[in-house]
């Protein structure tokens, strides 16, 4: 992930520096796991104490009435709309470079 914000990515030199990564640690990997903890937690919490077993089920979701749900889906939706757009940016950057050499 450092990379993929660095100089690197637009052709230009990479000046690495330790607080970048740093940051991305603290930035993304934390939250992420973070959230990964805190699904885990629940999920054995709800095993626990109400002898339910979690299964994941895509179709519960997409019937939710739940504002939080039809917002985290929307924000999903979004995120990986921004990413292919990215990707096929860097793409197209890549395939630039290839012609200039």
């Amino acid at each position: 992930l450092y990379l993929i914000n660095s100089p690197v990515v637009r052709a230009e030199n990479l000046r690495f520096k330790e607080e970048g990564v740093r940051d991305i640690l603290k930035d993304v990997f934390l939250p992420w796991y973070n959230a990964y903890r805190f699904l885990v937690q629940n999920v054995q919490r709800l095993h626990k104490e109400e002898g339910i077993q979690f299964l994941f089920n895509e179709s519960t979701i997409e019937d939710s009435d739940n504002i939080m749900d039809k917002w985290i889906l929307s924000f999903t939706q979004s995120l990986i709309q921004f990413f292919k757009a990215e990707m096929e940016g860097n793409h197209e950057n890549g395939e630039m470079f290839k012609e200039k050499i």
